[in-house]
């Protein structure tokens, strides 16, 4: 029996610290949610079938890196040839490359693509769902 109380004290929510993790890139470097410690972070699941968000992801990042603003994106593809085929179609990804697969949307309880959540500087969540019509204003508030 699956006690209810105990997923949700151990669910994601605003306010909590996000959960740390390590991964793999896709380059099979490290790649761990503590690095970022001090930086603003958003956590980007998505599936290459359907990039929704990207090319707003791509001008806020470009827009704010330089004032502590990063991506991590986290592909949740099936097949790794699909994410590589995409990845060599589209214009470069400018963050860490994608941790591929894996545990993490588990961890993070997300179940639809795609999907932001965005951490702050201290590593607690400040929103798990940042649309893209709003994910500039959401991350200079975190900046600042």
């Amino acid at each position: 029996m699956v006690d209810s109380r105990a997923l949700e004290e151990s669910a994601p929510a605003v306010g909590r610290a996000a959960p740390d993790f390590d991964a793999a890139d896709l380059e099979g470097a490290s790649l761990s949610l503590r690095e970022y410690r001090g930086r603003v972070v958003l956590l980007h699941f998505w599936v290459s079938g359907d990039a929704r968000g990207l090319p707003e992801l791509r001008r806020v990042h470009a827009l704010l890196h330089e004032s502590g603003f990063d991506v991590i994106g986290i592909s949740v593809d099936q097949r790794l040839e699909d994410l590589q085929g995409f990845l060599a179609k589209e214009p470069a990804v400018p963050w860490r490359p994608d941790a591929w697969k894996g545990a993490l949307p588990r961890l993070y309880q997300v179940t639809s693509f795609p999907r932001s959540i965005l951490v702050g500087k201290d590593g607690a969540i400040r929103a798990l769902r940042v649309d893209p019509s709003s994910m500039q204003g959401e991350v200079e508030r975190a900046l600042a």
